[in-house]
Order: C-alpha cells, then structure tokens, then sequence
C-alpha cells in the first residue's frame, strides 16, 4: 500500500491565531490516517528567534510542494506564499490540488478559474471548519491509490 504524502497549506502571517489553530487541528486529524504522511510547512514561531526566509522558502517549495501528492490548500485568507504553493504544485507539478475556502470568504477570480482549466483542481466550501471537508478529502486522495 502507497503512502500518499499529504501537503496542507494556508496564509499565516495575516491570518487570525484561531484559523491557523484551526489549521493544526486539521493536521493532527489527517495524521491519525495511517496511509496518510502530512508534510509540514515552516511557522515563523518555528523558527525564532528570526524567519530564516531561505529555510521557509527551501521547505514549503522544494521539500513539501515538490514531493508532495496532494495539495490542500485553504484559500480563506490571501497569501503571497500560498499563491506561489499553489502555482508551483498547479502549473510545476500538476499534482491533485484540492483548494478549499470558508463559505464566506472573498476569493480570488484566478483561483476560483483554476479548476475549469486543470482536471486535477477542485475548489469547496465549508461552513466553519475545515474538518467538514476531511471525509470528501480521503475519497478524493484514496484516488490516487485504489490499493488504499
């Protein structure tokens, strides 16, 4: 059985401290599937005392969008680094990006026309909480592996 790795990405350094709280919780969730290796981006909490800007940019492009299988990108705050995650993984990799968003945040033209153009894009809404999506996001990732 494959083990499929998993990169969950999101703005942060604009991002209130109960989203990105949010964002971990939904992490540990999808670590506790045992066919699932989630790749972690670099915080700046992480890092201090001072972002290596270099080590971020090495990480979150190379380490984890560059091996990842799957992208979930939560796009309910905009995000310079999230925007290039997400053409990195979308026109560089082309790997299944599952883009998603709280139901009434304001979301870009650009990504919203990204899943017409790639078959392997999709975007979706939740209600409050990211967690509302986890069991649409294993049927979609066990797709990539039927042995799953």
């Amino acid at each position: 059985m494959k083990n499929i790795r998993v990169y969950v990405g999101c703005a942060l350094t604009h991002a209130p401290l109960e989203y990105r709280q949010m964002i971990e919780s939904f992490k540990n969730k999808l670590r506790l599937v045992t066919w699932i290796t989630v790749l972690d981006f670099v915080t700046p909490e992480s890092v201090l005392p001072s972002p290596d800007s270099i080590g971020i940019y090495q990480n979150d492009i190379h380490e984890c969008i560059g091996t990842a299988d799957v992208f979930i990108a939560d796009v309910t705050y905009p995000s310079l680094g999230l925007g290039w995650e997400l053409g990195t993984a979308i026109e560089k990799h082309k790997i299944l990006t599952i883009m998603c968003h709280q139901k009434d945040a304001r979301i870009s033209n650009l990504v919203l026309g990204a899943p017409g153009k790639n078959s392997y894009t999709s975007i979706h809404k939740y209600e409050q909480f990211l967690h509302e999506l986890l069991p649409f996001f294993l049927k979609e990732i066990k797709s990539l592996n039927t042995s799953i």
